[in-house]
């Protein structure tokens, strides 16, 4: 079955959101080494506000990611399911819905 428009726009939400994911955990990881070494000067705030942006944009996208719903059942698009139901993330490199198995890319 193919997805219609709606789910089409969707799914591409799910990509752009995963897409600012990655790039905010790759641009993530000189933002900590930098807060660690801004400790150490005086007058250090300063440097601490970028680095703190982009894991507070990673943090944000994180949260987006996996609570993006499946356009098709509207279940948790990336949710991983136990015994009692939906038991939190899943794993964000999976390319379809964990429940009805939609496809994220066409």
């Amino acid at each position: 079955m193919k997805p219609t428009e709606g789910q089409i726009k969707s799914l591409q939400r799910i990509i752009l959101w995963r897409r600012v994911h990655w790039l905010s955990f790759v641009l993530s990881w000189p933002a900590v080494l930098t807060l660690v070494g801004a400790f150490q000067k005086p007058g250090w705030w300063p440097y601490v506000i970028p680095p703190a942006l982009t894991m507070g944009v990673y943090a944000f996208s994180w949260y987006r990611v996996n609570r993006a719903r499946c356009p098709r059942c509207g279940d948790f698009f990336f949710a991983q399911r136990g015994p009692l139901g939906s038991v939190g993330t899943g794993f964000p490199l999976q390319k379809r819905c964990q429940r009805c198995g939609m496809a994220i890319r066409r």
